[in-house]
């Protein structure tokens, strides 16, 4: 068991298309197949697309999320899940903070993603 309570904050970058939203990320856990931490941000909007599978829990705040066509409000209390390569517009229009746990690809999953993307 580990219990961590450094919570050293460091800043995320982002795809902006609207605003100036100013994104923290601190990660609190790391296992073999797994990351896990806490993510802010403020107002803006920006595309984000998934490097693993994601679970988030929305803890503060919301925003509008866009994905194939359709937009969702997602706020405190909710959870999502996105797929490994899923690109989603997100949009905040006051500030979100979210607990996110990732699933790091497989070995076989990031040298297919390489070969793919060399072609």
């Amino acid at each position: 068991m580990k219990i961590v309570r450094d919570n050293s904050w460091e800043d995320g970058s982002l795809s902006v298309t609207a605003g100036a939203p100013e994104s923290h990320y601190c990660i609190q856990a790391k296992a073999r197949q797994m990351n896990a931490g806490q993510w802010s941000c403020t107002a803006g909007e920006f595309d984000w697309t998934y490097g693993g599978d994601e679970i988030v829990s929305i803890l503060e705040g919301g925003a509008y999320l866009t994905y194939a066509g359709k937009t969702q409000l997602v706020f405190a209390g909710d959870t999502v899940h996105f797929k490994r390569g899923t690109t989603v517009h997100w949009r905040i229009e006051k500030h979100i903070r979210k607990f996110w746990v990732i699933g790091a690809p497989t070995l076989l999953e990031r040298v297919v993603h390489f070969f793919r993307k060399t072609k």
